[in-house]
């Protein structure tokens, strides 16, 4: 997968409706599912085309694990000119793997339900097993990382043939280590009366020495900005973080002496 992001980009697109999915069970699986769409999902407590939603129906962090982690879900955008169905799922990360081949596990099956602005979005709540995010591969990684982790959240634009035209990322963050203490955030940019609100932002890069690795830091202001900062070097993706409270951080490790 192509990043389109220069050094420290925040990627500030706005986030939509919630999408409620029939529940159909499937196996964890890797994926290719191509380029990256500039846009976000954006989740809710109630189902409906973004045109029906507003920042109280809006859902950005949770701690009910058994459980889709929301109601309703679209985007921001519209999926690209071809696509019949849209599904979502969570990649788990997989050390020294491209993230195009983490195992991916689905957190809706398809909905083909459109707005009048060709938005996917889900229109019942459907929430079930096969939706929630204790599932194996996400507690046995907690299990192993402690702490707050980041996984990949995408929505898969796909075609008759169910191949993927492109998908939206998210990150998505997860604390805990069983079902009854794992909590959640999604990074989500805010909706206000049925509008995502897109705000104007300005990152400043900055970098210090922390033993032998290198630490990245992207200042973003307005603090309260929602979105993500992609750190490159050169035509290199070094990673995507999401920003929270004004900053996002990246480390790396041992680089070797260069300009």
């Amino acid at each position: 997968m192509r990043s389109t992001k220069s050094i420290a980009t925040l990627a500030a697109g706005a986030v939509l409706a919630a999408t409620a999915l029939v529940a159909v069970a499937g196996p964890a699986s890797a994926a290719d599912e191509g380029a990256k769409i500039p846009g976000n999902s954006l989740w809710f407590s109630t189902v409906g085309p973004l045109s029906a939603q507003s920042a109280a129906t809006q859902v950005t962090s949770g701690s009910n694990a058994v459980n889709r982690p929301f109601v309703g879900q679209t985007t921001d955008v519209a999926c690209p000119a071809g696509t019949l169905q849209m599904d979502s799922a969570v990649r788990v990360p997989q050390a020294g793997v491209p993230e195009d081949q983490w195992i991916q596990i689905p957190v809706t099956s398809s909905t083909v339900l459109q707005d009048a602005a060709g938005r996917f979005y889900t229109d019942n709540d459907m929430n079930g097993q096969v939706d929630r995010l204790d599932k194996v591969d996400i507690l046995a990684y907690q299990v192993a990382h402690p702490g707050a982790n980041q996984y990949p959240y995408i929505t898969v634009c796909r075609d008759a043939d169910a191949i993927s035209l492109g998908y939206f990322r998210n990150l998505l963050t997860i604390t805990g280590s069983t079902s009854a203490t794992l909590a959640w955030s999604i990074d989500s940019p805010a909706v206000t009366g049925g509008t995502p609100q897109q705000v104007a932002t300005t990152t400043t890069l900055s970098a210090a020495g922390a033993g032998a690795d290198l630490a990245l830091s992207a200042g973003v202001t307005p603090a309260g900005a929602a979105g993500q900062v992609t750190f490159k070097e050169g035509g290199t993706t070094l990673g995507t973080v999401a920003v929270a409270g004004g900053t996002a951080t990246w480390t790396v490790t041992a680089p070797t002496m260069g300009n």
